[in-house]
């Protein structure tokens, strides 16, 4: 499941002709009032550019010059001002939201993880259970009515749904259904958009970010995330779309994403849950990096004559970093289960749940600064040498 594409979609004939219009008689969105049909037509060009108002299309319309078309001084201030307003609510938003999703309670996490179970007969006492924790859980309600009161805020002025589904819509009918069902089953428009988020952060967990981040990649993504949009990069650093596109991919591709979104979703839940990602990536990482340390010959026989020296370097890496006695080391295993065994899965993507299991993580299996490097190590190995090409024949090892 994935947030859906953030790229720019063709604007058609008639489209062109309506924006035109539209932009002659100097709409302005606060004006839209009860004409259903008008709002309509305006927010499926809006949902085509990824923006949440009238004006925010005409900014991209004159940025990119998708085609001709003419303002006056007074009404492209007001453009470029609403415009701006609107990018801000958007960035606080996405944050806030997720910031809830990182911090709900046990008992919400709980049900979500279960969700997925909803309409099956089999399940249905553990999914009541589940519910019945919720409804009289403080800290559930607590978290619930803090963002109903934060969507609240939001619609004064702005449409909150039509701006959450920019950031945050599910390319998944499913759980998009299933989402109504949590608003009507905790009578609480909030758990709806709560449940949207936490989903999501499920399905982006454990972050596999495949290399390291450079400082300017990091400035650059947390330009998007609490200042501006990509026009506001490209004005304030002057740079063309051609290369701010070069830029944005390379980022997409390093935090293994699909669009703009999906990226900025996945660097917000970096900056608290990277170290809950890299714990719970420890295992299956020493797991597959000893598999292709034991299939080296394989490896070696699948890679490509100009990249055999670079794996090799790369095999010895990983046989250098990892903890060989982890996984394989009985009491070191044993020691670590024991560690785990009160950690739940949900855990590791609420905030803070953690770090009391890091300290003995680091002191006795390996620093998570290092468990990052074993990451990176085997993400470049493996778009060389897929894991799965090497597991053809099980019975090697």
């Amino acid at each position: 499941m994935h947030i859906k594409t953030g790229r720019l979609a063709p604007i058609t004939k008639d489209e062109m002709i309506f924006i035109r219009t539209l932009a002659d008689k100097e709409f302005k969105s606060m004006d839209l009032c009860e004409n259903i049909r008008l709002k309509s037509k305006i927010y499926d060009i809006c949902y085509k550019l990824r923006v949440s108002s009238f004006e925010e299309v005409l900014r991209k319309v004159l940025f990119y010059k998708l085609f001709e078309i003419d303002l006056s001084d007074e009404y492209l201030e007001h453009v470029e001002a609403y415009s701006r307003e609107k990018i801000s609510t958007l960035c606080t938003l996405r944050n806030t939201l997720l910031d809830a999703g990182k911090n709900v309670s046990e008992e919400f996490s709980d049900f979500c993880d279960i969700s997925c179970l909803w309409d099956s007969g089999e399940f249905e006492d553990k999914i009541e259970e589940c519910i019945e924790k919720v409804k009289s859980d403080v800290e559930s309600h607590r978290m619930f009515n803090s963002v109903q009161s934060f969507i609240n805020l939001v619609n004064v002025k702005h449409d909150f749904e039509q701006m959450f589904n920019i950031v945050f819509d599910l390319d998944d009918f499913e759980f998009q259904a299933d989402a109504e069902k949590v608003a009507e089953t905790f009578n609480s428009l909030s758990t709806k958009y709560i449940f949207i988020v936490k989903i999501l952060i499920n399905y982006s967990f454990p972050l596999s970010i495949k290399r390291e981040i450079t400082l300017e990649e990091k400035h650059f993504i947390r330009f998007l995330l609490y200042k501006g949009d990509e026009i506001d990069y490209m004005q304030q650093y002057n740079i063309s779309p051609l290369i701010f596109n070069d830029k944005l991919n390379s980022i997409i591709s390093a935090y293994d994403c699909e669009n703009l979104q999906e990226l900025l979703l996945k660097a917000n839940l970096e900056q608290t849950l990277s170290d809950s990602s890299l714990l719970a990536q420890a295992i299956p990482l020493h797991i597959k990096s000893g598999n292709y340390l034991l299939r080296k010959y394989k490896v070696i026989e699948l890679t490509e004559d100009s990249y055999k020296a670079h794996v090799e370097h790369l095999l010895e890496q990983l046989d250098n970093l990892r903890n060989k006695n982890f996984v394989v080391g009985k009491n070191l295993l044993m020691e670590y289960l024991k560690t785990f065994e009160n950690v739940a899965d949900h855990y590791y993507s609420i905030n803070g749940k953690t770090d009391t299991i890091k300290i003995w993580f680091e002191e006795n299996v390996l620093p998570l600064d290092k468990v990052q490097q074993l990451l990176f190590l085997q993400s470049e190995l493996e778009d060389i040498v897929p894991y799965e090409s090497i597991l053809t024949d099980i019975n090697e090892v």
